[in-house]
């Protein structure tokens, strides 16, 4: 059955923390005027964290914008090892062809078996 005073289940009206005799006890503590030292206090260390969130954030923007560029750096890296790799792939059948050929030119003087094995592993 809810409460009659805050419509919330858990409790009832004599102990529903809306009351003033209840809000001291759900707090802790009565209700007292803060010291002014304590209060110049926590505004010093709410300046001094202030100045340490900023600096936070500043950090990770940095850290945001040097992984920005890593992530482009990555990305074009690994666009010139395929564009390396596909120059090699060329490179490597153009060089097969013009040894293939320089065998079979040649392949007179060479002897039959020795021919077929070096064509073999050329495998144009």
């Amino acid at each position: 059955m809810p409460c009659s005073i805050c419509h919330f289940n858990g409790h009832n009206r004599l102990t529903c923390p809306l009351l003033p005799k209840n809000q001291e006890e759900v707090a802790g503590t009565t209700a007292t005027t803060p010291d002014p030292s304590s209060i110049l206090e926590l505004q010093k260390k709410f300046e001094v964290l202030s100045k340490e969130k900023e600096s936070l954030r500043l950090y990770t923007d940095r850290l945001s914008d040097s992984l920005v560029r890593m992530t482009a750096q990555a990305s074009r890296l690994e666009n010139e090892v395929i564009a390396m790799k596909k120059a090699n792939v060329l490179c490597d059948m153009e060089l097969r062809k013009d040894l293939a050929g320089t065998l079979f030119d040649k392949k007179e003087g060479i002897p039959d078996g020795v021919y077929l094995e070096l064509m073999n592993k050329l495998r144009i």
